[in-house]
């Protein structure tokens, strides 16, 4: 569950932060939430907190939804969608509770993202900053 929460709050823009102490050895690890403001030793544990899934993850989705999965030993089924840039996609998932299943299909978004992330770079070869004198662009190579 863990690392489930640390990829969840990674995506929804918590940052670890590690300080130092006088002899540059870490002295202790802080959590930097997305507002900048709140944050703390530990990570929201978004598996079983519904206030840190609606702080926090609910907001970065385009619709979601709950449902009981009848007959299913597993009891909740959560579906998430979120827009651009993965063209309204849809991700489920079962699970023993309703928090639980939202991050589980959350961290199916996550990695349906990450996946297009790598396709698109596997066929672009390279970015080049092109600066003018009055405009800065992005030229796109495409080995041509």
């Amino acid at each position: 569950m863990d690392e489930l929460n640390r990829k969840i709050a990674e995506w929804v823009g918590f940052e670890e932060v590690h300080y130092l102490n006088t002899s540059g050895g870490t002295a202790g690890i802080h959590w930097s939430a997305p507002d900048k403001v709140s944050g703390g030793p530990s990570l929201p544990d978004f598996t079983s907190d519904f206030n840190a899934l609606f702080k926090w993850v609910v907001p970065r989705l385009f619709s979601y939804e709950f449902e009981n999965a009848k007959g299913n030993d597993r009891g909740h089924e959560a579906f998430v969608n979120y827009g651009e840039p993965l063209g309204f996609e849809g991700y489920s998932a079962l699970a023993e509770t309703p928090a639980l299943a939202l991050c589980c299909a959350v961290i199916k978004l996550i990695d349906a993202s990450e996946d297009k992330e790598r396709a698109f770079w596997a066929t672009h070869d390279s970015i080049e900053f092109v600066a003018g004198e009055e405009e800065v662009g992005l030229e796109y190579k495409n080995g041509i």
